[in-house]
């Protein structure tokens, strides 16, 4: 019986990362978008991460996209998120995050890309009710305010209707 015990002390004594997780989700159907774009930027203003899924392209990946934001050094903030999405009739949907990283702790970014806020112009991040009513939500979010990562994507995503 040491084998188990031993076992579960090796691996449970690892240290937590100090990670952000990019959640993007859409109430849009996947068919409708052309592209989605992330754009990361860190404390210097000079990019981390660009990326781009093209869902014209075979190897696209699916809705919901997630992306892992490790912490390498000692600056915990600003980041600012930049999550856009292109649909195929031009019009564009897009989520905007200043946050920063929470030490030793996995954090979420929910990036909602809400239809009804299509072509809205939001600085900053657009919610949108079941109903279609639309808000614009300052871009600047504490990052001890952002939801903790449940181990699970699906767990931020966009609820569904009613």
């Amino acid at each position: 019986m040491l084998l188990p015990l031993t076992l579960l002390a090796l691996f449970g004594c690892a240290d937590p990362l100090t990670e952000l997780v990019v959640v993007i989700s859409s109430d849009v159907p996947q068919a409708d978008f052309e592209k989605v774009d992330v754009l990361v930027t860190g404390p210097t203003g000079a990019m981390v991460l660009g990326s781009t899924n093209d869902f014209r392209e075979p190897n696209a990946s699916d809705l919901p996209l997630s992306i892992g934001l490790v912490l390498e050094g000692p600056t915990l903030s600003p980041l600012t998120v930049e999550v856009t999405g292109t649909l195929r009739d031009g019009s564009v949907i897009a989520f905007e995050i200043d946050t920063g990283f929470v030490p030793l702790e996995t954090r979420v970014i929910e990036a909602h890309l809400y239809g009804a806020c299509a072509d809205l112009g939001c600085d900053g991040r657009c919610v949108a009710d079941p109903a279609g009513t639309t808000e614009c939500r300052t871009r600047s979010v504490e990052s001890e305010t952002l939801p903790e990562y449940t181990g699970d994507v699906r767990d931020h995503l966009i609820p569904p209707p009613g």
